[in-house]
C-alpha cells in the first residue's frame, strides 16, 4: 500500500467522515497495528487486510456510514470495507500519515 486515496471532511455532517486507503499492489497487505500519526486516532485491529486493489474505508462513525452506504458492508472478518470510529477530526487540507507500533 503506497497512497492515500482520499478522504472526505463532512460529506454528509459529521458523523459520515470517512478516510479511504487504496492497495495499488496486487497482493493483501496487512494493516493490523498500523496507526495514523496524525489528523486523526485511529489503530487497526488484528486481523485487518486490504485486498490487492483494494480499498478500506475508516469512518468517524461506520454505523451511520454503513447505513447511508449498504453496499460498502463486507461478510470477510479479515477484509473490512468499513472500520472505526477513529477519533479527532478530519481537515480540508491535511495530510495523513500511518506507521506500525512495534508490535510483530
Amino acid at each position: 500500500m503506497r497512497r492515500l486515496c482520499g478522504c472526505a471532511p463532512r460529506p454528509g455532517g459529521p458523523n459520515l467522515e470517512f478516510v479511504e486507503l487504496f492497495n495499488e499492489a496486487s497482493e493483501p497487505v496487512d494493516l493490523s497495528n498500523f496507526y495514523f500519526v496524525n489528523g486523526i486516532q485511529y489503530m487497526f485491529p488484528y486481523p485487518t487486510f486490504i485486498k490487492g486493489t483494494g480499498y478500506i474505508v475508516v469512518a468517524a462513525d461506520p454505523d451511520a456510514l454503513l447505513a447511508a452506504n449498504p453496499y460498502l458492508q463486507s461478510t470477510e472478518a479479515k477484509f473490512p470495507k468499513v472500520v472505526g470510529p477513529f477519533g479527532g477530526k478530519l481537515d480540508d487540507a491535511g495530510l495523513l500519515d500511518i506507521e506500525k507500533t512495534g508490535c510483530p
